[in-house]
């Protein structure tokens, strides 16, 4: 669903901003909201969420969703929009962070716990698994055990060879990294889904899994080609988090964080 703000006052009509609206059911996620930057802060943007969630009402949409990224421009300016029109304050949903993969897998803990070795499981290529493997992970993730979040299934026509998974001794997979190419940025390899089951015999997998990455990245025949890491974290996943802000934060080069806001319309 898509809502457009024209200037019809003159003889050439002119598109002043534009909005797209995915609508699923009970729900709306506003996928794209631009403006003009001659006619930002002139009203252009709300009127265009009014009349986009106005169609979303009458088609029986109850709530709708919205995420945007710190780095944006114009970020202050849409918080502020979107405060005013009743939306919920921003809620922090990914970390993404770039760097260098060397300035990380040189410090002294990513060696440590290379040597160490994953915690009551055995590492895997990812191109190894198995449709028991598959069936397992879903089934996971279907029953709320394993977050959807962080799926290995996402994006699977750019994973990247350099991804793996963790098998614990009843076969069962406890952990992965799944690394993706990213078209929209060439050079850049992203670690874009980790999970380590939470269970305190797998305790320090975390590490082990996103040193190992960087590891098989730095060694392998693509880091000519993507000299550039970036890493997704869910801001959701504390463990994963305790990773990022203990493991690789000091050694980021630049960083930014999504954000998502709902509004309920009924």
């Amino acid at each position: 669903m898509a809502a457009v703000a024209r200037d019809e006052s003159s003889k050439t009509t002119r598109v002043l901003g534009v909005i797209l609206v995915k609508v699923d059911q009970a729900s709306a996620t506003v996928l794209s909201l631009a403006v003009a930057p001659e006619y930002r802060r002139k009203g252009v943007a709300g009127a265009l969420l009014d009349r986009a969630l106005g169609l979303a009402r009458a088609q029986g949409v109850e709530r709708a969703c919205l995420s945007f990224v710190s780095r944006m421009p114009q970020v202050a300016a849409l918080k502020a929009l979107l405060r005013s029109a009743g939306w919920s304050e921003p809620t922090p949903r990914t970390l993404f962070a770039e760097t260098a993969p060397q300035q990380v897998l040189q410090q002294a803990w990513a060696q440590r716990v290379l040597d160490r070795g994953p915690r009551n499981a055995t590492a895997f290529d990812w191109s190894d698994l198995t449709p028991e493997d598959r069936a397992y992970v879903e089934a996971e993730i279907a029953g709320g055990h394993y977050p959807q979040d962080v799926s290995p299934f996402w994006d699977e026509g750019n994973i990247a060879p350099v991804s793996l998974g963790l098998r614990a001794a009843d076969g069962c997979v406890v952990g992965w990294l799944a690394c993706h190419f990213v078209p929209q940025t060439p050079g850049t390899l992203r670690f874009s889904r980790s999970f380590c089951h939470a269970a305190s015999a797998f305790s320090g997998n975390g590490a082990w899994i996103m040193a190992t990455g960087l590891d098989r990245h730095v060694n392998s025949g693509l880091h000519q080609s993507h000299p550039t890491v970036l890493f997704d974290v869910d801001c959701r996943n504390r463990v994963m988090m305790n990773v990022y802000r203990r493991r690789i934060e000091p050694y980021i080069d630049t960083s930014y964080q999504s954000f998502l806001v709902v509004k309920d319309l009924c």
